[in-house]
């Protein structure tokens, strides 16, 4: 019975051990926000999500709305009237 109860106790504490754990609020810290006026930080970079891969970067031959959409933003800076 002695060897019975040594695991059992052990499982138990670790049972509860676990649920304090758990249930421990995290620590917050302070997040400072940057003012209206400051320049952006150097590497900013806007990413822009897209429906799908572009099949196509040849604005004459892209057949769907993703590869358009990319191939005018590449080419619209090449080509100008």
């Amino acid at each position: 019975m002695q060897r019975r109860i040594t695991p059992l106790l052990v499982l138990a504490v670790s049972v509860i051990w676990a649920v304090f754990i758990a249930c421990k609020q995290k620590a917050t810290t302070e997040t400072k926000e940057p003012s209206k006026n400051a320049p952006p930080a150097y590497g900013d970079v806007l990413v822009e999500g897209s429906i799908g891969d572009a099949s196509n970067l040849i604005p004459i031959l892209a057949s769907d709305s993703t590869s358009h959409g990319i191939a005018s933003l590449i080419y619209n800076g090449l080509v100008k009237y």
